[in-house]
This record gives C-alpha cells, structure tokens and sequence, in this order.
C-alpha cells in the first residue's frame, strides 16, 4: 500500500510539473507605423514571403506618404517585437540610420513626440511612455516607446515613399489539442492615421507545402498556397494573421472527438464491470462474511484509477498527436479534489450490490 501511494504521488507531481508552461511562444509582431498629424499615408504595400518550412517569412511593407511640412524629423516609430535579421527602413530608396529611442525623450519638456499624443492611451498622458496597441476591437496591450523603432530624416514637402523590411520568426500557440503556427502584422495603427487611402497584400507562399489560412478572407487573386492578393479600402482586421494547423493522423483525431473525459468514463466503466464481477464471485464463496475487501479495495482504487487516467488520457493523445502536440491543458490534476466525494458514490453504489449479492446467495 505504501508502494501504491508513493507511485500515485510521484504521477500526480509529474502531472503537475507537465502543465506549467506558457501555452504562446510568441514570435515577431510588426505593425504598421504610428504616425503624426504632418505625414498623411494614401497607400500601403504589404508583401510576405513565407520560408519552405513556415519558420521564417521576409516582410516587405511599403508606404506612400505626403508631408504637408518640411523638416519633419519623427516621421514613423514602428514596433517590431523579436524580429529575426535584417531591420532596414528606405526613405524614397535611400537606406536610414535605424535608433532606439533615448530616455531622455520621455521627459515632457525634452519630447519629440507632442505630436504624437493622439495615439497614447490616456489623452493627459504626460510621460509619454506607453502606447496602446490594438489585437482586436476594444482590446489590446501597451507598448513602452523605448521598445520602439524610429528614424531621424528631414522630410520635404510632397510625396515619399518609405520601404521597410525585416525577416520574423513564427507564432506558436498551444492553446489547442493542435499547435498553430502563424506570422502576424499588426494593421490596427492605421487607425490613428490623418486618413486611410488603400492597403495591398500580397503573400507568397509558393515553397511551403502547408495548408495555410488567413483572416483575410479568400483571395482576391491566386491561390493562398502559391501567391495571393487582396487590395482593401478598409482595416480587414486589427492584426493580419498567416496560419497553418499541421495535420495529424485518424487515429489521434477519433481520440480527440472522444477527448479525456470519454476515456476515462470508457475506462472507469471497465473496472467497475470487473470490480462486480469479482465482487460476485467473493460473495458465491463467502456468503456469510460480513465485510467484502473486494468490496473495500475496488471501492477505493477504481475511482482512484478513473481520476488518475482522465489526467493521462491527456499525455496519451498529445503523444498520438506527435510533436505538433499543444501540451497545455491547466492543472489537470486538480481533478484529484473530487475524488472524495466520487468515492462515496461509488462506494455506496457497490456497498448496495454487495448487501444484495449477500442476501442472494446466503
């Protein structure tokens, strides 16, 4: 018995230790620039180039712009989260010096960025050290400016042309049975813009072999698995999303359909069909004894043995899955906390059959 309660607490730590990771391994988030109230954008071009194995894709955005006063010299801060090589901004095709914003920027009287306040998310924001940045509708997360990008170049009067590029690393994210993998862009700083002209996308994706998705809708143009377009008047949405969802076999999909809990109810109907029929046997031989240890000890380690495989069923399908397994399924085994009380249910039940098998066959 002691044997059996060291292993049963060693699979519950295990357990335990298997569902602390952090489901969303996050990759670069590029967006398009925050802009002040001087630079009007009349178009964006966005072009994404997708590696044969999705784990890098080269971004190149283009955005048409017109100053309506010279000497700009804060024209774009970008936000390019964890991106893999090759940063580079062109002004009209001449390559700028890329910076990270000095501290000394975020104090209000030293500031660049006055004219920026629209975009910050409390309009009496005096410190200047956050910006909002929108992952859907009404939601989104903060940006410290010191994590942005920007460059310093005097824009004349007129139109311009600025070309950014940067290779980013993928998304992972483990929420479901399934890892997705996935490029995103955010589009929602358009939002801030003097005005919005018009938005291209075009992704190429001729060399990787995946089924891929988007939250762009179908494309306009081609097919999204070789070369897609899509030309917008609008946002299609706060953040542009490339998704691929490996594919896993039958097997690992019928054992999805049926998930832990119908295992576990599969597996707990097994042992108690077998406790009963051993229950039935004692009490052929021992019609007389009072106390049944089959009784007992079925009583006490198929609710154990249910509990204990609802949590594993969960290991046993992520490993069907294989390596594209999400692995992040909670604290499964707080599941532990209603054994008690299945315990007396079950235990009553049986107690029930075996006073009746005692009277049968006494």
């Amino acid at each position: 018995m002691k044997r059996l309660f060291g292993i049963a607490t060693l699979l519950l730590h295990l357990q335990c230790l298997a569902n602390m990771a952090n489901p969303v391994m996050e990759g670069t988030l590029g967006g398009s620039p925050f802009v002040n109230a001087y630079v009007d954008i009349s178009h964006e071009d966005i072009y994404i180039q997708i590696n044969e194995h999705f784990e890098l894709a080269s971004f190149k955005i283009a955005y048409h712009i017109s100053s309506s006063k010279e000497g700009i010299q804060i024209p774009f801060l970008f936000y390019a989260s964890e991106y893999a090589d090759d940063f580079s901004v062109k002004l009209n095709g001449k390559p700028l010096l890329i910076q990270t914003i000095p501290s000394a920027y975020n104090i209000p009287e030293r500031t660049k960025f006055n004219d920026f306040a629209y975009f910050f998310e409390k309009p009496a924001y005096t410190d200047y050290s956050q910006v909002l940045l929108e992952d859907a509708p009404g939601s989104g997360f903060q940006i410290a400016l010191k994590d942005m990008i920007y460059f310093e170049a005097d824009i004349p009067q007129g139109t311009h042309i600025i070309e950014v590029s940067y290779k980013a690393n993928k998304w992972t994210d483990s929420w479901d049975w399934i890892k997705e993998y996935s490029f995103r862009y955010a589009l929602s700083p358009a939002k801030y813009w003097k005005s919005f002209g018009s938005l291209s996308v075009k992704i190429e994706a001729h060399r990787c072999d995946y089924e891929l998705s988007t939250n762009l809708g179908d494309p306009q143009m081609g097919n999204l698995n070789e070369i897609a377009e899509w030309e917008f008047d609008h946002l299609p949405a706060e953040i542009l999303k490339i998704s691929y969802v490996p594919k896993i076999s039958s097997t690992a999909q019928s054992l999805i359909a049926l998930q832990p809990s119908g295992l576990a109810l599969i597996t707990g109907l097994f042992l108690a069909l077998i406790h009963f029929y051993i229950m039935l046997r004692y009490r052929k031989r021992f019609p007389h004894k009072r106390f049944s240890i089959v009784l007992i000890l079925g009583s006490i380690l198929v609710p154990f043995i249910f509990l204990l495989s609802w949590m594993y069923y969960f290991d046993f399908i992520d490993y069907q899955i294989g390596i594209h397994a999400g692995r992040a399924h909670g604290y499964t085994f707080i599941s532990m906390v209603f054994y008690p009380l299945i315990l007396a249910i079950y235990g009553l039940v049986f107690w029930l059959i075996d006073r009746r098998l005692r009277i049968k066959f006494s």
